[in-house]
C-alpha cells in the first residue's frame, strides 16, 4: 500500500473457522511517507487451505496500471455462511478505493460470494472449491455496535436470525490478463446469476471444471477488451447455457470444446 515491493510469498496448510474473510490480497496506492509510486506484489502461492463458516467474499485486487502478478491459489476449500448485503444495483461498479486503508470490506458489497478478482496478471486457480453452507445469508459489512466493528457470523447466527439468501455468482474476474482455472467447484444461483463472470479478461483457460446442478448460465463474458478465452474438458451437462457472450464481446474471443 505504501510503495513496498513484496514477492516470493508462500502460505500453506491453514485451517480457519468463523473467519471474517478467508483470503485478501491487495496492491494499492496509499503511498504514505512520500512513496513516489505504488509498489509491487508478485509470486504469491497459497495452498492447502480450508475455511468454514466464512462471512465475506475473498478478493485479489490491484489498481489500474499496478497489478498483482503471479498469484497461485491451489487445493483450497472455502465454505461461506454468508456474503455482504447487496447494494442498490448488482451491476453497480465496484469502487477502486486506491488510497484507502486495506480491509476486506473496503469495496462495499462485491458481485461474487466466493472470490472477486480485479486488475491482476497471471492468476492460477487450481482445485478451488467455493461452496455455500446449507443456510446461506446476506450480512452487513459492519455491525450496529459502537465503533462500527466488522460483523461476521457466529456459529448459530444465520440459522437463528437471518433469512436464507441466494448466493449469486461464485467468481468474478475483471481486467485480468492470464487466467488459468482448473477443477473449480462452486454453487449455482437460484435466481439465474452466472456461476462465473469474466469482464475484460484476456488470455484465459478454463478446464476440468463442472457446472453445478441447476445452473442457468455457467460463464458470462462481458467487456469490449475480452479476448482469447478458451474452455476445454469441462462438464457442462447441468448448465442450460454453458457460455453467455455479451453483445460487445467478439464471437472469436471465446472458444469452447467439450469432452
Amino acid at each position: 500500500m505504501d510503495g513496498a515491493n513484496v514477492e516470493d510469498v508462500l502460505i500453506s496448510n491453514v485451517s480457519m473457522f468463523n473467519v471474517c474473510c478467508p483470503i485478501f490480497i491487495r496492491l494499492g496506492s496509499r503511498c504514505r511517507d512520500r512513496a513516489p509510486s505504488p509498489g509491487s506484489l508478485r509470486n504469491v502461492s497459497i495452498s492447502h487451505v480450508v475455511a468454514l463458516n466464512a462471512s465475506w467474499t475473498s478478493s485479489i485486487t490491484g489498481i489500474p496500471g499496478y497489478c498483482p502478478d503471479g498469484i497461485t491459489l491451489s487445493d483450497i476449500r472455502l465454505v461461506y455462511a454468508s456474503a455482504a448485503l447487496p447494494g442498490v444495483s448488482k451491476d453497480a461498479p465496484v469502487p477502486e478505493q486506491e488510497k484507502q486503508y486495506p480491509t476486506a470490506n473496503m469495496f462495499g458489497p462485491l458481485p461474487a460470494y466466493g472470490l472477486y478478482v480485479r486488475h491482476v496478471n497471471n492468476l492460477v486457480l487450481s482445485n478451488i472449491q467455493l461452496q455455500c453452507a446449507d443456510h446461506f445469508a446476506r450480512v452487513p459489512l459492519t455491525s450496529k455496535k459502537r465503533n462500527d466493528h466488522p460483523y461476521w457470523q457466529a456459529p448459530d447466527t444465520a440459522s437463528s436470525s437471518l433469512a436464507s439468501s441466494d448466493p449469486g455468482t461464485a467468481l468474478v474476474a475483471d481486467d485480468v490478463v492470464g487466467l488459468d482455472i482448473d477443477a473449480l467447484q462452486a454453487c449455482a444461483s437460484r435466481n439465474g446469476d452466472p456461476v462465473l463472470r469474466f469482464i475484460d479478461v484476456r488470455d484465459a483457460f478454463v478446464r476440468g471444471s463442472r457446472a453445478p446442478a441447476n445452473t442457468g448460465v455457467y460463464l458470462d463474458v462481458r467487456g469490449p477488451r475480452t479476448a482469447d478465452i478458451e474452455l476445454a474438458g469441462n462438464l457442462m451437462r447441468n448448465a442450460k447455457t454453458p457460455v453467455h457472450r455479451a453483445a460487445e464481446v467478439a464471437r472469436k474471443a471465446v472458444r469452447i470444446s467439450q469432452p
